[in-house]
């Protein structure tokens, strides 16, 4: 079990989304919370579809990786059989090792501080040997990509944005946890 600290970067962050008064009581009670070990999966020979992050194995779509994904404006389409990708032009191969930051509704706050760039949380020590560069969602809002910027990952690695009708091949396609999980 983990204590929870206080957190003085939320209160700094929530100065800055403008919330409404409210005169219902809200409150947080909770002063700890049952901490899980953190995954990373690392997926060769897939095909990685747009800016959700959507895998493609053996040509199957892997379930897991539409979560938040917006069908119509993230390369998806609904249909009664299931879920049919439309896909972009052709297939762009990655050489190495890269790190993923693609989350459906990235353009929301909540989905890509938690889905997004809060998978940093889970790429501790050696998850980032071998990184060739981190993929992230092309259309960030403003104040995503200052939280991306805020990262410091730009000096250190390339980041390349993944546009929602991208598709591309990594040689090894890195996906840590969400904070979520």
């Amino acid at each position: 079990r983990v204590v929870l600290p206080p957190m003085p970067i939320g209160e700094a962050m929530l100065r800055r989304m403008a919330l409404p008064p409210t005169d219902l009581p809200v409150t947080w009670d909770e002063a700890e919370y049952q901490s899980h070990i953190p995954w990373v999966c690392r997926f060769e020979g897939v095909e990685v579809h747009g800016d959700g992050g959507i895998l493609l194995a053996d040509g199957a779509i892997v379930a897991d990786t539409l979560a938040q994904c917006v069908p119509g404006r993230q390369g998806l389409a609904e249909t009664p059989q299931g879920p049919v990708l439309l896909r972009g032009g052709p297939a762009r191969a990655l050489p190495g090792a890269w790190l993923s930051l693609l989350c459906g509704n990235h353009w929301n706050h909540y989905h890509w501080l938690i889905d997004g760039i809060g998978r940093l949380a889970a790429a501790t020590g050696k998850v980032w040997d071998g990184i060739a560069g981190v993929l992230v969602p092309e259309a960030l809002t403003p104040v995503a990509a200052e939280a991306l910027a805020s990262t410091g990952l730009a000096g250190r690695l390339p980041l390349v944005p993944v546009a929602a009708d991208a598709r591309l091949v990594p040689e090894m396609f890195v996906v840590p946890w969400t904070l979520a999980g």
